[in-house]
């Protein structure tokens, strides 16, 4: 079913969620829903099951703006997004309290409870934060590095982000036959982010419609993400598909930078490298000790292919290839099963790290997988900690350093 109206089913939500609020949140919607909150059960874990039963049932009918609050909140009450969310509060000089938090009623207020007080009470505060928590949740991203570092982009050109807007509006139109478009812009102090939100191809799918089989036809909304850095001439799109993500950068470049070739070029896609963690092969070692924030890092995955044959025209992968898996080590799994195979003509063509952060009182970690593919890409969730990534992988020689990828890229 569409984003918009596509059931919540979460039982975690809604048996730790504060009734009040939920109750606040639902009664707008009173005439369009088949809820009476005067005929739920009184004890609360009762009125919670119903309640759970009732999101859970939930069909095309249920008013979009509802659907939509509910999985907004869901994304703000993890950890990363309320963390998010409390930054712009303090931002914006918002304290989030609920009306109903009292010092005769001093329960815990949780991130969920947060997550509500904001869209009810600070509706411009919680949209900025969905907003954001979605740029940081981006992933599996085209990344590219300009012919030039220090070229700002001109978000505060009006022109230029209108054409921006335009072409882009355009493009998604066109291919998926949709009628939406929207662009928002989110410039911070060393990047500018900007989420463009469409539609995406129809689909029909068959439904449960009040006990009967019937159609359904949607056009799903979602969410592509374009990061720019110009200190270090780097981007970053995380699109539907790869054909959407250069279209995103060549309009980029030609609108924001005023120049179209900007991230043309092998250079401009070579950005990661896995050599250093062949030539070591079984004795490789993240080297970290100099970050006390950083526990461990586990080489997880790897994956070999053998290069010796040529490929044949068409041929999209090499003629064979293994993947090695290891909670402890995998190059060094890797060592034991290649046996005699000549590791020496094969090469690596991803490799899966997991950093394990100490959190901020040290009594556990936080774990983020970080999958490398060469020449030009890396994902990982939680974006709180890219910085501290990235500056891992490039003191291990897995990130290529600016100054080796654009030998004239002085700053300007």
């Amino acid at each position: 079913m569409p984003s918009r109206v596509r059931k919540f089913v979460c039982r975690d939500f809604i048996r730790t969620v504060d009734l009040h609020l939920l109750g606040r949140l639902l009664k707008p919607h009173s005439g369009h829903i088949n809820l009476d909150w005067n005929d739920l059960p009184d004890d609360e874990t009762e009125k919670r099951e119903v309640l759970f039963e009732f999101f859970r049932r939930m069909d095309s009918t249920c008013p979009a703006e509802l659907q939509n609050a509910l999985h907004c909140a869901k994304i703000l009450s993890g950890e990363t997004g309320c963390r998010i969310l409390l930054e712009q509060a303090e931002l914006a000089g918002i304290t989030l309290t609920s009306p109903n938090q009292t010092a005769d009623n001093a329960g815990p207020i949780t991130p969920r409870h947060l997550a509500l007080i904001a869209y009810l009470d600070h509706r411009a505060l919680f949209e900025r934060a969905v907003d954001l928590a979605r740029i940081g949740f981006a992933t599996n991203p085209l990344e590219r590095i300009g012919a030039r570092r220090g070229v700002c982009s001109r978000e505060d050109d009006l022109i230029c982000r209108e054409a921006f807007r335009a072409e882009a509006s355009g493009w998604f139109t066109k291919r998926y036959c949709g009628n939406f478009c929207e662009v928002r812009w989110y410039p911070e102090e060393d990047e500018i982010a900007i989420l463009i939100s469409h539609g995406r191809n129809a689909r029909t799918a068959n439904v449960d419609q009040d006990g009967r089989e019937d159609t359904m036809t949607f056009r799903e909304i979602t969410q592509d993400v374009i990061r720019y850095r110009p200190a270090t001439g780097r981007i970053k799109i995380s699109a539907q598909s790869t054909k959407d993500a250069k279209q995103l950068l060549d309009l980029f470049a030609t609108h924001m930078l005023g120049d179209k070739d900007f991230f043309q070029g092998t250079a401009a896609e070579t950005l990661y490298s896995l050599d250093a963690v062949q030539d070591a092969g079984a004795e490789f070692r993240f080297i970290h000790e100099w970050d006390a924030d950083l526990a461990e890092v586990i080489v997880r995955e790897v994956k070999l292919e053998d290069r010796r044959e040529p490929r044949r025209r068409r041929r999209l992968s090499s003629p064979w290839s293994m993947v090695v898996k290891d909670n402890v080590n995998a190059m060094r799994r890797l060592k034991e099963v290649a046996g005699d195979l000549p590791l020496k003509d094969m090469s690596l063509s991803h490799l899966k790290l997991d950093f394990h952060f100490h959190d901020s009182n040290g009594s556990r970690t936080t774990r983020i997988p970080v999958t490398i593919r060469p020449p030009s890409q890396a994902c990982f969730q939680d974006h709180a900690f890219e910085a501290a990534i990235y500056t891992h992988l490039e003191r291990n020689g897995l990130r290529l350093v600016p100054s080796a990828n654009l030998p004239a890229a002085a700053a300007e």
